[in-house]
């Protein structure tokens, strides 16, 4: 819910590498400062690679904030650690 209500101002702050709704998602998957950077580098790839996929424009807003959450996922793999 987070994800799909925030996703605008995620994306963005994902592309700037920081943020105050990025650090509550990162807090959320219980990153640390350390890890934190990692998973926003996978971020930042993971969104590169879907904005530049074709028909990404034409998916819906809660496709786009369910991609965004499965990146997350697996993103934050590392901070579980």
């Amino acid at each position: 819910m987070f994800i799909n209500e925030t996703y605008d101002q995620l994306i963005m702050e994902t592309a700037m590498g920081e943020g105050e709704y990025l650090t509550t998602a990162l807090e959320l998957m219980s990153c640390d400062i350390k890890t934190s950077q990692v998973v926003i580098s996978q971020l930042r790839s993971d969104l590169q690679q879907a904005s530049s996929s074709t028909g990404f424009t034409n998916q819906d807003h809660a496709d786009k904030a369910y991609q965004f959450y499965s990146s997350l996922n697996q993103a934050a793999v590392v901070c579980a650690g």
